[in-house]
């Protein structure tokens, strides 16, 4: 499997660099691990995230929380945001620590993340928005016992405007039902 994963890497990458149009998928966490690392690394200006809950699975193993950390410099140098909405009704107190910790060293880069509780009846697809070109959109997965799904479908690209619009859009659209947490007014879209 090390081959695979190398190869799918260098794909990741390739389309990476030349901002590639092309759609592509992810199967594995490890994949999804790798997409998310990258995407966020890559940040100039902009991050939204709409999860389940930023588990271990994904945003941990990989030391996705440091990615994020060194990515926050950079897009609080470029007036940009960082927002995440996690839907499964929990307060996830290290990514409150991680979000306290990058907004005291970068300008409030980071609008504090807003955490909800989804009890549609239709499941709720979970996505990664990048400098609003780069998308990664999960099919919807079920947990397994141990947490670890054994196929975590998406559909990604590096350059795909539309569909990072729609995203976008859909996004704003939750942001702003929300309440904002202790009267902090989140003005995330206003970039110099």
């Amino acid at each position: 499997m090390a081959n695979t994963d190398t190869d799918y890497n260098k794909i990741v990458d390739e389309y990476l660099s030349t901002n590639s149009t092309k759609v592509f998928g992810n199967y594995l966490p490890e994949h999804a691990r790798y997409i998310i690392s990258s995407f966020i690394k890559n940040a100039n200006y902009s991050i939204d995230i709409l999860s389940g809950e930023c588990n271990d699975i994904f945003y941990d193993n990989n030391k996705i929380w440091q990615i994020l950390k060194n990515s926050a410099k950079k897009i609080a140098q470029n007036n940009g945001y960082i927002r995440i909405i996690t839907a499964d009704g929990v307060v996830c107190k290290k990514l409150k620590s991680i979000i306290d910790e990058i907004n005291s060293e970068n300008k409030k880069v980071f609008a504090y993340y807003r955490p909800a509780l989804y009890e549609g009846k239709k499941k709720l697809n979970h996505f990664l928005i990048v400098d609003e070109m780069r998308y990664r959109l999960e099919d919807v997965h079920e947990k397994k016992h141990n947490g670890i799904p054994d196929v975590v479908k998406a559909e990604v690209c590096c350059n795909g405007t539309k569909k990072a619009e729609e995203l976008k859009s859909f996004f704003d659209g939750i942001w702003k039902f929300l309440e904002p947490q202790n009267n902090e007014v989140v003005n995330a879209n206003n970039r110099a």
